[in-house]
């Protein structure tokens, strides 16, 4: 099995009052659904 999986659209970090790091991708259409993982 070939599975295609295309680099992430945007990519960001955002540190949390805690100070550990929250990492998030962007893949899809604009105006597809909203995932998350």
């Amino acid at each position: 099995m070939k599975t295609l999986v295309t680099p992430p659209l945007r990519t960001g970090a955002e540190r949390l009052p805690d100070g550990r790091l929250l990492g998030w991708a962007e893949w899809g259409p604009p105006d597809g659904a909203p995932v998350l993982l």
